[in-house]
């Protein structure tokens, strides 16, 4: 539910970013920055499983270690962004969704299962 959770949410605000730059013209600088981000940000789902398929794991991991703040979720998001991005050869764009996906990620885990914060179990 999380993933799914970042992920439209990553794409909702990617929309509304496409929205604003349009708004101000993606021949203007500014308006062409935030539109071009807006779709960074819309695709990103098409290539988010390539962060989720090692970082659900890992977060399920740092939980159960008590390590799952949001901190480590920004460092590990921009990792992985950072890792599909050398891949894709963008990586400074990439590290930056993957953040804003791991700490979108971070916040729904944190708002639908609240308990799974507790910190390492006996």
């Amino acid at each position: 539910m999380a993933v799914a959770v970042s992920a439209i949410g990553c794409t909702v605000v990617g929309v509304l970013a496409m929205f604003l730059g349009s708004l101000f013209g993606q021949s203007s600088g500014f308006g062409g920055v935030i539109y071009f981000a807006g779709l960074i940000l819309t695709y990103a789902f098409l290539y988010s499983w390539m962060g989720f398929v090692p970082g659900v794991p890992l977060a399920v991991l740092a939980l159960h270690k008590g390590l799952a703040g949001w901190a480590m979720a920004l460092l590990g998001g921009g990792l992985s962004g950072a890792g599909v991005g050398a891949f894709l050869g963008v990586p400074i764009p990439a590290a930056l969704v993957g953040a804003l996906m791991a700490g979108l990620y971070w916040l729904a885990l944190r708002l639908l299962a609240p308990r799974a914060f507790v910190g390492p179990t006996a």
